[in-house]
């Protein structure tokens, strides 16, 4: 496999323009005549080897992609844990980037979000909210007249 990013067709070029001269250079009857340059104009590739290629092609910029992908999860990995004792030295922290994201994703998509609500606003609710009164059974219902058929 060619690890340099010059496409194959180019290199293949570059390969036969060595070989003429070397076919040529070797030709007794051709001994006054020294190539200096030779430049080829068309090169018709088969169909096949087209799709070849263009598979190969492929295949090296998708393993450059994952290379990249992969070395960007690395770098993630490493900031990480500094943005999480970050936001663990501010509770407010972590609910503003929980509303960024929130934010992000709905710019993105046109779609409906189910947010849970934040244990401080809970927490903020039950303190603000009456102490709850004492235990006592409900008082007894008032027993209903049942209408007498009149005869």
């Amino acid at each position: 496999m060619c690890r340099n990013p010059a496409p194959v067709s180019s290199l293949a070029a570059a390969l036969l323009k060595n070989l003429m001269r070397n076919t040529l250079n070797k030709q007794p009857a051709l001994g006054l005549i020294s190539l200096a340059w030779i430049e080829i104009k068309d090169v018709a590739l088969p169909e096949s080897m087209k799709r070849s290629m263009s598979r190969q092609a492929e295949a090296e910029r998708e393993r450059r992609a994952r290379i990249i992908s992969a070395d960007g999860e690395y770098q993630a990995s490493k900031k990480l844990p500094q943005a999480a004792a970050v936001m663990a030295a501010d509770p407010a922290a972590l609910q503003l980037r929980l509303l960024q994201t929130v934010a992000e994703v709905a710019a993105e998509k046109n779609s409906t979000l189910v947010m849970p609500a934040p244990v401080e606003l809970l927490r903020f609710f039950d303190r603000a909210a009456p102490p709850p009164a004492t235990l006592s059974p409900p008082p007894p219902r008032p027993e209903r007249r049942r209408p007498t058929a009149r005869a």
